[in-house]
């Protein structure tokens, strides 16, 4: 059973401003060689916000059916 490799990193929160009250957060989201930030007043709504921008650049890339692994061949005729 191999494990597929890590293709995410952690979120990153770059910044946090404002009053306690009312905070506005910055964070990165990466995803292989794609990386994009989002804004909000939460970090779980800022970490959205960027993944929802990496998931439209997604949608841009031509679709590149995979491999199959480990898949039985079909019986050959002779």
């Amino acid at each position: 059973n191999e494990e597929l490799p890590l293709l995410s990193a952690p979120p990153q929160v770059l910044k946090e401003s404002g009053p306690p009250h009312m905070k506005s957060f910055l964070t990165r989201v990466s995803v292989g060689e794609f990386s994009a930030e989002g804004e909000g007043n939460s970090k779980k709504l800022s970490k959205k916000r960027a993944a929802l921008s990496i998931l439209q650049d997604l949608k841009k890339l031509p679709f590149t059916p995979l491999p199959r692994l480990n898949s039985p061949r079909p019986p050959t005729s002779r």
